[in-house]
């Protein structure tokens, strides 16, 4: 006859699925803590790698960083010099030379007229869209006699016979008015004040 007798208190039975679970997520535990220590161990050794490129590069800048501002300071020392030589070539396109207007302005004068006063006006303005300078010439003068209008026609006319570029352009009379000290005089002694007016092309500035 066979006796069985089951000295194991049903508690304590174990059962094989349980030990494998058991020993699956053991495994998996130690397995993610070395990935987390190597993950971990990798981040510290860049962190360092990192800080020494930052080291050296932190190095290198502290010796070139002068050389550096020196670079930026000179470009913009030339940046300014470039636009200020700019616009002095734009001031230049658009002045008008009076020098050789002035030079030839005792040639045309009538020998019965006398030059007084010479102003010069000038206005910023616009040609064909672009920024221009447009000047006008004011000249006032003296003639002494009868018939002054025909001496003012005789000067305008020697103006306007000037060839380009050193021409006045658009000459015209401003009127006239007798001298303060011609009122009491007699009519050969007769004194006008006359103004004649040029009006030069606007010239651009580039």
């Amino acid at each position: 006859m066979n006796l069985h007798v089951n000295l194991l208190i049903e508690e304590e039975t174990r059962r094989p699925g349980s030990h494998l679970l058991r020993t699956f997520v053991l495994t998996s535990a130690a397995v993610g803590f070395a990935g987390v220590v190597l993950h971990a161990a990798y981040a510290l050794l860049s962190l360092e790698n990192t800080r020494r490129a930052l080291k050296g590069a932190t190095a290198v800048w502290a010796q070139i960083e002068p050389g550096y501002k020196h670079y930026q300071d000179r470009s913009a020392r030339l940046a300014t010099l470039e636009r200020f030589s700019e616009e002095l070539r734009a001031f230049s396109n658009a002045q008008l030379k009076a020098s050789v207007r002035l030079a030839a302005l005792p040639e045309a004068v009538p020998q019965r007229a006398q030059l007084i006063e010479l102003a010069w006006d000038h206005a910023d303005t616009r040609l064909e869209g672009e920024p221009a300078r447009r000047y006008d010439m004011i000249l006032t003068g003296l003639i002494v006699g009868s018939r002054a209008d025909r001496v003012v026609e005789q000067f305008i006319a020697s103006l306007k016979v000037i060839p380009p570029p050193n021409d006045f352009g658009s000459v015209t009379p401003g009127g006239f008015k007798m001298a303060p000290s011609s009122r009491s005089t007699s009519r050969v002694e007769e004194k006008s004040i006359f103004e004649v007016r040029s009006e030069f092309a606007p010239r651009r500035y580039r």
